[in-house]
């Protein structure tokens, strides 16, 4: 993995460990001096910057292996309806074990596969031909997306649904996926998908007010108040490194 994608991560473990240092040191180091101070804080640093490392990469990791299943699946699904209803239906039955195809039906010894790709959700008009078809063997109806009509009267009827991520997954087991996609749109920007939310801009003005609190409370008649705020103002920091949303 490149090694810039563990930027952000580092980061965050970073503060998350500068923010567990400071209150950690400023409040032993006010009731037991400065060597309890560092005895206490530096594991506890360490301790919360090595947690925040794992749960940021386990959860970037998540992230990422879902948005490039979303994304390939799309472009999959755009890629089906370009083409040809017996192209589509080979490439589909490339992802089964023995499939045959028959114009755009693919079978197997498990059932019946009635492929229809389009760009629109299919809709209970597109489910008649699977529903006439008299078989003994389980009816599969295969298409990019459905409408909650169809899904519905696929379940009334018997129908199983496979839909674009499904093929993907199955093609992508058997490595059969296109090399090359007839359409695919453009990337978009980095911070596009994201939304608001907890943001990711109250992490430097609570780190640095947060910080500029404990160190005024080495100076102050009253450091309790400055030790708590300031202590408070990092966690908020914290915390909005590690769940905030970016902004756009």
């Amino acid at each position: 993995m490149c090694v810039r994608k563990f930027i952000p991560i580092v980061s965050d473990a970073a503060v998350a460990a500068l923010c567990t240092f400071m209150p950690a040191f400023t409040f032993v180091r006010y009731h037991f001096g400065n060597t309890y101070g560092l005895i206490a804080a530096l594991p506890a640093a360490l301790a919360a910057g090595t947690l925040v490392f794992l749960y940021k990469g386990r959860k970037r990791k998540r992230a990422l292996d879902t948005a490039a299943m979303s994304a390939g699946a799309e472009k999959l699904a755009a890629h089906l309806a370009l083409l040809g209803p017996e192209e589509s239906a080979a490439l589909f039955a490339r992802g089964l074990d023995g499939a045959k195809t028959d114009g755009s039906v693919a079978e197997t010894d498990r059932g019946l596969y009635f492929c229809s790709f389009t760009p629109e959700p299919a809709d209970r008009n597109a489910l008649l031909t699977a529903i006439r078809h008299r078989t003994e063997k389980k009816k599969h109806f295969v298409c990019c997306t459905a409408t909650q009509e169809c899904a519905r009267l696929a379940e009334e009827t018997g129908i199983e649904l496979i839909c674009a991520e499904e093929i993907y997954g199955l093609l992508k087991e058997k490595d059969a996926l296109p090399g090359k996609y007839l359409l695919e749109k453009p990337k978009s920007g980095m911070f596009s998908k994201i939304k608001g939310g907890f943001s990711r801009r109250l992490c430097m003005p609570a780190f640095w007010s947060g910080a500029a609190m404990l160190f005024f409370s080495y100076f102050s008649f009253y450091p309790v108040y400055y030790i708590v705020s300031g202590s408070l103002l990092l966690v908020l920091c914290s915390a909005a490194a590690i769940f905030g949303k970016r902004a756009k």
